[in-house]
């Protein structure tokens, strides 16, 4: 089992400590219960359309030779591989999950208070990652710039849009301009994997779609994980929740705590 700290690891680790006494005060005016169930959580067939069309879209474009055809143009227009990477896009997909604890700073009520919202994010990327690196070792695509068959789906991407669609869901009553700013970077990084010769087109498409599902199962199932899955302390102040994690390279277990 390798030991490596993934990097939503450490992003939980820092935003506990760097929130918790913020959003501890916060705990007695924002109830951390799912037991009067919010209409995120309520499955709807019809909240699957966007993201089946997206990964739908993108495995089309697998093996095709048309789609293959569009998928060098878009590469060439934007001048993959003519130049030398910019690694910002290791940070962008992760931004918008910062920025959903962040607006706790400027005084932006989210859906669920801070206990819930940490455990639904940690829940949203392991199952968005567990979709994405599973595919990406069952097609077996080569990336633009030949260093390796995991290029579909794009899991940057689907990080990306898991996060968007995470700060959409917890702010979406607020104001629309959060849910479009957090879009607006997600796309920006599916656009900056393909500057970066490290994907096709059709591997940010699925990815997008692989993204938006994963956090959307995450709203669904989790009053179901709360009831039977989520470790409280007796005095029902701190929540655990053991997630298995599985990539590529490495396998694990993630420990997400709420205080």
């Amino acid at each position: 089992m390798n030991s490596h700290i993934s990097p939503l690891s450490l992003l939980i680790f820092l935003i506990i400590a760097l929130t918790a006494p913020i959003n501890a005060s916060a705990q007695d005016t924002i109830p951390d219960t799912c037991s009067t169930l919010h209409k995120e959580h309520q499955f709807k067939p019809q909240k699957l359309i966007l993201p089946a069309a997206l990964i739908a879209t993108g495995a089309f474009g697998v093996g095709n030779g048309a789609f293959h055809e569009l998928n060098r143009e878009v590469r060439d227009a934007m001048g993959g591989g003519t130049h030398k990477r910019i690694r910002i896009d290791e940070v962008m997909p992760y931004l918008p999950a910062v920025a959903a604890y962040g607006l706790d700073l400027c005084g932006v009520k989210a859906k669920h208070g801070w206990k819930d919202r940490t455990l639904l994010l940690a829940m949203s990327f392991v199952i968005t990652q567990g979709m994405s690196k599973g595919t990406k070792m069952l097609v077996s695509e080569w990336r633009p710039d030949g260093s390796d068959h995991h290029s579909f789906p794009s899991g940057h991407t689907a990080s990306a849009f898991m996060s968007a669609e995470f700060l959409r869901m917890e702010y979406r009553d607020a104001s629309p301009w959060i849910a479009i700013g957090g879009y607006t970077m997600a796309a920006a990084t599916g656009a900056m994997r393909i500057y970066n010769d490290r994907h096709w087109l059709n591997d940010i498409i699925a990815g997008a779609g692989v993204g938006i599902l994963g956090t959307r199962i995450a709203y669904w199932i989790y009053p179901w994980v709360q009831r039977h899955l989520i470790i409280k302390s007796a005095d029902k102040k701190t929540s655990a929740l053991l997630l298995p994690y599985a990539s590529t390279d490495q396998t694990g277990m993630m420990l997400a705590v709420s205080f």
